[in-house]
């Protein structure tokens, strides 16, 4: 399995460090939680899971969103479309498995 060629793949230490920080400033995740859910109903629908994308990054990033001429949901859907046999690879994976 290989990446596409624009994603870096972060290493262990990267996600970990990340992982802290996230939890030392969002002590609830309950987008993320909502934004999953939706996200495995609705597998391998494109134009539903970019909703759920956008609501977890319009959340997460509103103020990006709000100064940079808002989120593109039609992009995310392209991403998703353009992507989508690799991210069925890593579907059934855990973070400890990448």
């Amino acid at each position: 399995m290989s990446l596409p060629p624009s994603i870096e793949m972060p290493t262990e230490a990267d996600i970990i460090k990340a992982c802290k920080e996230f939890e030392t400033y969002e002590t609830r995740d309950v987008m993320y939680k909502v934004a999953l859910l939706h996200i495995q109903n609705y597998w391998e629908k494109p134009v539903d899971m970019a909703d759920a994308i956008g609501v977890l990054l319009l959340s997460w990033n509103q103020q990006f969103y709000r100064i940079h001429k808002g989120l593109d949901l039609k992009r995310v859907e392209d991403c998703i479309i353009k992507n989508m046999d690799y991210l069925s690879e890593l579907k059934g994976r855990t973070i400890n498995s990448l």
